[in-house]
């Protein structure tokens, strides 16, 4: 699905939104305002880095709206099939979201929840890999997926308090 950059008229915060072309660009995420947001490029925005575009998973489910993804130093609206990469923050605030990664890791966003992607290896080949997630803020459920199951010291969830690691799955 192709990627749009826009600044908003009443805010100017900027923000990168996924849709289809023939969708209008939804209210600015910032000030909630309808019909503010103005596209800055006429093609699909594509970043050029390869490292920061490599996706990781993608978000396979949403209830709700007002879920955004801060990647750099844009704000992407969450979608179902948005892609996820390392580094990206994801916020919740009315939403919940279901994330899936590439080994097939299942993690569960409610809502007024923030988490970080701090890290994510993974080879097929091999199904081993290295994951670690930080729950900045609220409520995440964790489900594992083939990191976990063959390269189990590899997986940590930090939280403000603790941190998280898997003893067997």
């Amino acid at each position: 699905m192709p990627r749009y950059r826009y600044k908003c008229a009443e805010c100017d915060h900027q923000v990168t939104i996924f849709h289809l072309i023939s969708e209008d660009a939804p209210a600015c995420p910032a000030c909630e305002q309808p019909d503010v947001l103005i596209k800055q490029l006429s093609t699909p925005y594509f970043k050029r880095n390869k490292q920061q575009t490599q996706k990781v998973g993608e978000i396979t489910k949403q209830i709700g709206q007002d879920g955004s993804i801060s990647r750099d130093k844009d704000t992407i609206v969450t979608n179902e099939g948005v892609g996820i990469n390392m580094n990206d923050a994801i916020t919740t605030s009315k939403a919940k979201l279901e994330l899936t990664f590439d080994d097939d890791t299942k993690v569960a966003i409610t809502r007024q929840s923030k988490l970080v992607i701090d890290d994510f290896v993974y080879d097929p080949a091999t199904g081993t890999g290295k994951l670690d997630m930080r729950a900045a803020l609220g409520t995440v459920r964790y489900a594992s997926g083939q990191i976990a199951k063959n390269s189990r010291q590899n997986v940590r969830v930090r939280t403000p308090s603790a941190t998280i690691s898997v003893r067997g799955t």
